[in-house]
């Protein structure tokens, strides 16, 4: 009655449990193997495979184009970098020319310029029509999965 004996209870509980329903598992595979034939049975742990094998590399291939997207975008919202000014080599002797004085504008009030969407472009369309066949391929191994069981 202590709870280290309720514990060791549960726990030897829980072992048969466990063993029995790797019992029952291992009796329904055999029974599927007999209910379909070997064929069908090595046929559906393939397709199972397969299905399993399709969502990961789908799940990657979403994985790199969201990864993508993200650099695109990145890309965009950097600004140019700024240009070098040139220096002019001039032969021995020659003199600077003289700057004349600037007549300095009046100073008006500057209004932020309202923020540009980046310009679309071609790819955005094509990355979204991956991402729709992706979509479209994950539901079908998803209706396939769902049919065998």
């Amino acid at each position: 009655d202590t709870p280290e004996g309720q514990l060791l209870a549960q726990t030897g509980q829980l072992s048969e449990m466990a063993t029995e329903i790797e019992q029952t598992r291992k009796e329904n595979n055999e029974s599927d193997k007999k209910h379909m034939g070997m064929d069908k049975y090595h046929l559906m742990q393939k397709i199972r495979k397969v299905l399993e094998q399709k969502t990961s590399a789908s799940q990657s291939l979403t994985s790199a184009i969201e990864r993508i997207m993200k650099q695109k975008i990145d890309r965009k919202n950097v600004p140019p970098p700024k240009e070098k000014k040139v220096k002019t080599v001039r032969p021995p002797g020659e003199k600077k020319p003289e700057k004349e004085p600037k007549e300095e504008p009046p100073v008006e009030e500057k209004k932020p310029d309202p923020p540009t969407p980046p310009p679309q472009e071609n790819n955005d369309e094509m990355w979204k029509q991956m991402l729709e066949a992706k979509d479209k391929v994950l539901q079908e191994a998803v209706k396939k999965t769902e049919i065998m069981q």
